[in-house]
């Protein structure tokens, strides 16, 4: 299986489920978003991601640092940290590992295994990695992601077995890979990174409803203008860019993966009407809803055919 390498066009996505192992990873590509409009937004989600580009280059921004991978390396994603991607060169696609610690931790918890992973999610400063086929460990853990997109591809006898394998195999690269920076005393969270985290946080739990700077405010133990000033200082957004930006990101996963009406995506996604959601939707990623999904549509045609 070291041979196989992960194809840039999307056969499959995490909507299909690989039926139990999903609970402890799931795997997909999806490059339509960054196809179409060539940037993915600022955004956090509490899975550990692995980001393995398939085609041209992608800059990956994540919290403050950047990096730029070409096809066949990877971006690790520490869980809960901001991030997002742009498309150096058209066409570019990636693959999405995502992998859920809340599974993971107890997991591996009856060997011990969990406390080093620990290191991993709760090091402020250790909220990423640029994993190139070098030698050592990070050819090693690029040549295990590509074997359990084969397994997910493919589902041999037995693959859940094997993915559970390659994941154990993966942590322990990634642990001996990293050593000292794990047996270093891991660095606090500054009280900025802690209220950012908390108020995205927020934000995945409640935009489907209207969300004043007031609710964050309070959800935080701050001010309303503290609010502010903190989403300037790390996302260098606006509060409300950045639950606009995320609500258009969910309404496109809609778009893509369901027949739900324009309409009901618009209301599903926070939007309290449908001629502000079409207007917003196309100074922000170039067309309309209707045009996005057609282009989805012609996308995923092609690729079948191909």
């Amino acid at each position: 299986m070291d041979n196989y390498d992960i194809p840039t066009n999307v056969k499959w996505t995490n909507e299909n489920s690989r039926g139990s192992i999903s609970y402890l990873i799931d795997v997909y590509q999806d490059p339509q978003n960054l196809a179409l409009t060539g940037f993915i937004k600022m955004h956090a989600h509490p899975e550990i991601q692995f980001c393995y580009v398939t085609k041209g280059e992608v800059e990956f921004i994540v919290e403050n640092l950047r990096y730029t991978a070409a096809k066949g390396e990877i971006v690790y994603i520490n869980s809960n940290c901001i991030h997002m991607s742009r498309a150096l060169k058209p066409g570019s696609t990636y693959a999405c590992f995502n992998i859920k610690p809340e599974y993971l931790i107890p997991f591996l918890s009856s060997i011990d295994g969990h406390r080093y992973i620990y290191h991993f999610l709760h090091d402020p400063n250790f909220s990423s990695l640029h994993i190139r086929e070098k030698a050592g460990w990070q050819e090693k853990v690029i040549g295990l992601l590509k074997n359990i997109y084969q397994l997910y591809q493919e589902e041999p006898f037995a693959f859940e077995l094997q993915i559970v394998s390659c994941l154990v195999q993966l942590w322990y690269e990634m642990i001996h890979g990293n050593e000292e920076r794990i047996l270093e005393k891991n660095s606090e969270e500054t009280p900025a990174q802690k209220r950012i985290k908390k108020a995205l946080k927020y934000i995945d739990e409640h935009y489907q409803e209207t969300i004043e700077l007031k609710d964050i405010a309070d959800e935080l133990g701050v001010s309303a203008g503290e609010v502010s000033r903190l989403f300037k200082k790390m996302l260098n957004e606006t509060c409300f860019e950045y639950i606009g930006n995320f609500r258009i990101m969910r309404s496109m996963d809609l778009l893509n993966y369901t027949d739900m009406s324009i309409s009901e995506i618009a209301l599903k996604t926070g939007f309290n009407s449908f001629s502000y959601y079409t207007k917003y939707f196309k100074s922000k990623v170039g067309c309309s809803p209707s045009s996005y999904r057609n282009h989805i549509k012609e996308h995923k045609s092609k690729e079948l055919f191909r």
